[in-house]
């Protein structure tokens, strides 16, 4: 695919500027967690709405934690969504740079809830 091949040449050239990878990394970053926590919720068996009404929130701020347009999540409001769907927030690195949930048991979860 010719068009496909050139967005991946120039996306190459624009990741070597620093300050360009940086902000790439960083809306990556938003874009898996947003999946991350739809996909969670799915497996938890709930709604928008059940979640929403755990959290004491509208489904329509669960809908854009679920966004990955969504760059402004909050370290409060991940720990409250974590808690509401069982699990704990662990802020310590991963050496593969990925995933945020842990169970409760302490049993980490790299790059996708259970």
């Amino acid at each position: 695919m010719k068009g496909v091949r050139r967005f991946q040449d120039y996306l190459k050239e624009q990741l070597k500027d620093p300050a360009f990878r940086e902000a790439y990394e960083e809306e990556g970053l938003f874009v898996e967690l947003a999946i991350q926590i739809g996909q969670l919720r799915q497996r938890r068996g709930l709604s928008q709405r059940a979640l929403a009404k755990r959290l004491h929130t509208s489904q329509q701020t669960v809908s854009r934690l679920e966004s990955p347009r969504n760059g402004s999540l909050s370290l409060r409001t991940l720990v409250k969504l974590a808690r509401a769907l069982g699990k704990e927030v662990n802020p310590v690195p991963r050496p593969n740079g990925r995933g945020f949930w842990n169970d409760p048991s302490g049993r980490p979860r790299h790059s996708s809830p259970p």
